[in-house]
């Protein structure tokens, strides 16, 4: 039997943490302790943390200064008691079975990391995004042959053999406490990426499971984070990819390095698109380019990539950074702003 601990950042959700903790106490696995992280909430988040921890003896709850969605999970983290962890983002919920299929998949390959797929909701979209790779365990020459050269990068646009984020996995605790160092309270853009990603490279096997009603349950929010603007995100990557990079360097893992470029260019790419949604104009845009035609490090992981394989918008993203010129100049806010009207039809 293994006890786990739910870990689940909370932060102002009073809308959707209901829904979130229920979907935690109804699953069909019951030994674990759920840990709320309120992290400074300034609306009903806290009360609604303490009703149901007068419900159910399985809640521990941590309130804190607001920090940050690291720094909160991190105080879950540092409160864990038990040698599994699952993360839940707390506008976010889990099908009735994800905990029991996670620890059945462990106990039967013994894998440090087991993952199963995220299902995407919300604005008209109920999907369940699918692997890239087989689902099964990896472990030893499998793990090396089959699962390490697509693990970060599969060879596309965000095309990942593993999904990075804290989300949908079980996880050995220890493994993220050995890679805590590589993570960042200020990254607001890709911040899973800074402790999972290294967490993999330490994993001896890693499990991908299926289960339809095992799915982590992604809420798409169009005002949230990953969706509106944000002032941080060429701040972020500035972050998180030297970190990787690191990580890769210090546990003789060169070998990825390709993949974090690959990865490293399609988030700079994303940072340009999210510089169109700029409340200061799209002239931030023109600045962003400008600046990043003289990035030497993204230079040469665009010379190292085959960014032919993006989608045609993207392809002509990194053809302004690497032809910032004065023609460039002229054509790269008229053919951002058509991309981004082409956004917003097909949104509509």
């Amino acid at each position: 039997m293994i006890n786990v601990d739910v870990i689940v950042p909370v932060y102002n959700v009073e809308r959707y943490l209901d829904e979130c903790i229920e979907s935690v106490l109804n699953q069909t696995y019951s030994f674990f302790t759920l840990i709320l992280v309120d992290d400074g909430s300034t609306d009903n988040s806290f009360s609604i943390c303490e009703k149901w921890a007068k419900k159910d003896k399985r809640i521990h709850i941590i309130q804190k200064e607001n920090g940050g969605l690291v720094s909160a999970w991190q105080a879950g983290l540092s409160e864990s008691s038990n040698d599994w962890v699952v993360f839940i983002d707390s506008d976010d919920w889990i099908e009735k079975r994800h905990l029991e299929t996670l620890v059945d998949n462990q106990n039967k390959t013994g894998a440090d990391l087991i993952v199963t797929h995220m299902k995407q909701v919300g604005n008209g979209i109920n999907r369940v995004i699918p692997f890239c790779v087989e689902e099964k365990c990896y472990k030893g020459e499998l793990l090396k042959e089959e699962l390490y050269p697509v693990m970060l990068n599969a060879g596309g646009f965000e095309m990942r053999g593993v999904p990075v984020s804290r989300c949908s996995k079980l996880i050995r605790k220890e493994l993220l406490l050995n890679n805590i160092k590589y993570t960042s309270e200020s990254t607001t853009y890709e911040e899973d990426m800074n402790i999972i990603f290294p967490t993999m490279l330490d994993a001896s096997s890693i499990s991908l499971v299926s289960g339809s009603d095992a799915c982590y349950c992604y809420r798409r929010v169009e005002n949230s984070m990953l969706h509106g603007y944000d002032k941080k995100m060429e701040q972020s990557i500035e972050h998180v990819y030297p970190a990787i990079r690191k990580a890769c360097m210090e546990k003789n893992k060169k070998f990825f390095l390709n993949q974090v470029n690959f990865e490293y260019v399609s988030a700079m790419v994303r940072s340009a698109t999210n510089e169109l949604q700029n409340p200061k104009g799209l002239e931030e845009t023109k600045k962003y380019f400008e600046r990043q035609s003289k990035n030497s490090v993204l230079l040469d992981a665009i010379r190292n990539v085959d960014f032919k394989k993006y989608p045609m918008k993207f392809k002509i993203v990194v053809r302004c950074i690497i032809k910032y010129d004065f023609v460039a100049k002229f054509f790269i806010i008229p053919v951002l702003a058509a991309c981004k009207r082409g956004k917003q039809r097909k949104n509509k």
